[in-house]
């Protein structure tokens, strides 16, 4: 099973129930007819909300590595056991128990803060009346740019983190390994650059085999990566560059040749590495509970609320950024 694919991950589709909960619960016009009329158009906004979604921000849509709400709603904090597992086993001598080596496992508790954000939208009365008289929808271009704006804040937080909160993105989780890519022929660094030397299909190669060397030495053999995010432009050179003397691309030599890792392009990466470098990012990911996006509340909506002669629904979403148990089971690696 895909790990992305928590099934306890939270709910983030319709639930037609609250729709027309929310769409009934504010006395917004003074006869029946209008009140169905604005009960239906809402139903229709929100729905939409719900059903909106934007593949490319990988990290909010869950396409990168799992959502989970591991959290109570009302906590501002929340906790993890990182572990570590000792024992070496030696040859049998006596065979007494007193002479047999002893596995251990000691476990350190790690926390995390939560925090919540939010985005709202609305129309004035003369909206709501002149919509109605015409017989138009509702517009629906505030409320799909809410969705949007939700989503790509909690992308980004996913990805950078932010320090003010103390949120950790995929980029800058504590203890996660960070090394440099090493200098190819004339001192290439970069796979795609502008008017300068690019690595040659070898060397990108070997900025691969360096990164799963540095995670197995690191974690002492014990997690290889499973997972490989590229920069657009790095991505768009695997399918350009070949293998000397064949027509083997980079991307197909990289899918014959580690086919235990799953390639992709995240557009966050172009400048994520110190200093707004290009960045990789390695991860070793095999259940939901080793490396997640932490979103106690999910995407939800909240009215319609009567300001006078405007009518608002408030949306709110909380996380604590990515979470990870096996810290060294990550590995970003710089292009400067």
């Amino acid at each position: 099973m895909d790990p992305t694919l928590d099934p306890n991950a939270p709910d983030r589709t319709v639930r037609l129930d609250d729709i027309r909960r929310l769409a009934v619960s504010a006395p917004l016009f003074r006869d029946d007819a209008a009140a169905l009329w604005f009960q239906k158009e809402l139903e229709q906004v929100i729905a939409n909300q719900y059903e909106r979604k934007y593949p490319e921000m990988k990290m909010s849509s869950g396409a990168m590595i799992p959502i989970r709400s591991t959290v109570p709603r009302g906590k501002k904090t929340g906790s993890y056991k990182m572990y570590d597992f000792v024992g070496v086993a030696k040859w049998l001598t006596t065979g007494s128990w007193k002479d047999i080596p002893k596995a251990s496992v000691s476990a350190a508790r790690a926390t995390f803060s939560v925090h919540e954000f939010n985005l709202g939208y609305g129309w004035e009365l003369g909206e709501l009346e002149e919509a109605q008289a015409t017989g138009t929808p509702l517009e629906q271009f505030e409320a799909q740019s809410v969705r949007m704006g939700m989503d790509k804040f909690l992308n980004d937080v996913g990805m950078y983190g932010d320090a003010n909160k103390g949120i950790h993105g995929i980029t800058n989780v504590p203890n996660m390994t960070v090394i440099d890519a090493a200098a190819g022929t004339g001192g290439a660094i970069r796979w795609s650059v502008t008017g300068g030397t690019a690595k040659t299909a070898l060397e990108m190669v070997a900025d691969i085999a360096l990164a799963i060397r540095t995670m197995r030495s690191v974690t002492n053999q014990v997690h290889r990566p499973n997972r490989c995010w590229i920069p657009p432009s790095f991505w768009e050179a695997t399918n350009r560059v070949v293998i000397a003397n064949t027509a083997v691309t980079v991307r197909k030599y990289l899918a014959d040749n580690y086919p235990d890792i799953a390639f992709d392009e995240v557009n966050e990466l172009e400048d994520a590495g110190t200093n707004g470098v290009p960045c990789m990012i390695f991860a070793h990911l095999s259940s939901p509970d080793e490396l997640w996006l932490e979103v106690p509340i999910p995407f939800e909506q909240h009215g319609p609320f009567q300001d006078g002669l405007s009518y608002g629904v408030a949306t709110r979403e909380s996380t604590g950024g990515v979470i990870t148990p096996y810290p060294m089971a990550l590995l970003r690696m710089d292009f400067a």
